[in-house]
């Protein structure tokens, strides 16, 4: 039986699962060597689902990382998140790095 809720929670994972794709691959690019697990949490109440991401980098690594997933994850509600910021400088501070490197 079909709540109507299936094609929203669908639609979630495969946002969830094509951002992580393009986070993978940019890793990749960059040379940023990982090792992780990923969870998926489904919720019965037909909310989306949110993932868990547990890495393993090299300490050197950590802050391209951080940069990576901050761009592809903010990508689509960029505008509403950080209005009057520039992207780079608001999420640097967020995460409690410098503004600039």
């Amino acid at each position: 039986m079909s709540t109507g809720t299936e094609p929203a929670r669908a639609g979630a994972q495969a946002n969830l699962n094509n951002t992580w794709a393009l986070i993978r691959s940019k890793l990749d690019r960059d040379g940023v060597r990982w090792f992780g697990i990923r969870t998926a949490e489904p919720h019965h109440d037909g909310t989306p689902p949110h993932w868990h991401i547990l890495l393993w980098l090299k300490p050197e690594d950590v802050a391209a990382a951080r940069e990576i997933f901050i761009d592809y994850a903010t990508q689509e509600d960029r505008a509403e998140l950080l209005p009057r910021k520039t992207k780079k400088t608001y999420l640097r501070r967020a995460v409690g790095l410098p503004p600039t490197l």
